[in-house]
C-alpha cells in the first residue's frame, strides 16, 4: 500500500487522515492498516502517532470496534512524548490533550 503513494512524508500523512475518515468500515480498517505501516516506518515521528490515533478513534467513534478507544489514547500519549513543549506547539499539544480526556471519559 504505501508504495504507491509519494514517498513524501506529508504527503503520506495527509492520505492516511483521508483513509481514516473514510466513510466505511473497509475503509476505516485500512486507514488504520496504513497507519500502523507510517508508525513502522517512522516510529520517531510524532504525526504518525496522531494519525494513528485518527484511526483508532474513528473506529471506535462509528462503533467499529469500541476497544478502540484505549488505543487511540495510547497513540495520542506516544504523539505527547515525541511533541516538544514549545509555544510552537502549544495548540497541538491542547488539541491532543482534550481528545485524551474525551476517550478516557468514554464520550
Amino acid at each position: 500500500m504505501l508504495k504507491r503513494v509519494s514517498k513524501d512524508y506529508d504527503v503520506q500523512i495527509a492520505y492516511g487522515k483521508t483513509l481514516a475518515n473514510a466513510s466505511t468500515k473497509e475503509g476505516r480498517a485500512q486507514g488504520l492498516t496504513y497507519a500502523r505501516k507510517l508508525v513502522d516506518q517512522y516510529p520517531k515521528k510524532r504525526g504518525t502517532y496522531a494519525l494513528l490515533g485518527r484511526a483508532y478513534d474513528a473506529l471506535w467513534v462509528s462503533k467499529d470496534d469500541p476497544s478502540a478507544r484505549f488505543k487511540a489514547i495510547e497513540a495520542y500519549k506516544r504523539y505527547l512524548e515525541l511533541t516538544p513543549d514549545k509555544p510552537r506547539y502549544a495548540e497541538s499539544r491542547r488539541n491532543v490533550q482534550a481528545l485524551i480526556k474525551v476517550a478516557e471519559r468514554g464520550r
